[in-house]
């Protein structure tokens, strides 16, 4: 058996990778591409965008294999509930990373496809979360998943969120 940062390592780069760079790079040939102005400006942000968003993503991932004891894939969760790192700012930290760079992609090269597709997996994402990973997460921890849920935004943080260790 594959150890669990090998494990976690690998759920890491080829989910995210998938959905967020091949796929996209997939469905950009499918238009013309026609210079933007000011474009340069559009491309830094775009980059920033990205790496912000990759960044969130590799953290979050982290604090699940070291403090949750599990990986991000949900065939093989943590054991225990992370309320650190950037799960202490919002609940959903991979995903939020994820759109970051969806979105970066958009802005640095933009691209109708990828723009449709990043509307669609947020959909199905949103649909996920609060139909099957949230419920799951109240089931698996019960009360202290509640009182995080209470304290901590879903998507955006919060100036005004609470400490979550203080709810759980």
């Amino acid at each position: 058996m594959l150890s669990l940062r090998l494990r976690a390592t690998v759920y890491t780069l080829v989910i995210p990778g998938f959905l967020a760079g091949y796929l996209p790079w997939k469905l950009r040939p499918l238009e013309a591409m026609a210079p933007l102005p000011f474009s340069m400006l559009f491309s830094l942000l775009g980059l920033l965008l990205c790496l912000s968003g990759g960044a969130l993503l590799l953290s979050a991932a982290y604090y699940l294999v070291r403090r949750g004891d599990g990986t991000p894939f949900p065939l093989d969760p943590p054991r225990r509930m992370v309320v650190a790192g950037p799960y202490a700012h919002i609940q959903h930290p991979m995903l939020v990373g994820l759109f970051a760079m969806l979105c970066g992609q958009i802005v640095w090269i933009p691209s109708v496809h990828v723009l449709l597709y990043t509307l669609l997996l947020l959909l199905v994402s949103r649909a996920l979360v609060l139909h099957v990973e949230e419920p799951t997460l109240r089931e698996r921890f019960g009360e202290d998943y509640m009182a995080y849920q209470a304290a901590i935004p879903r998507w955006f943080p919060s100036s005004a969120s609470s400490d979550p260790t203080d709810a759980v």
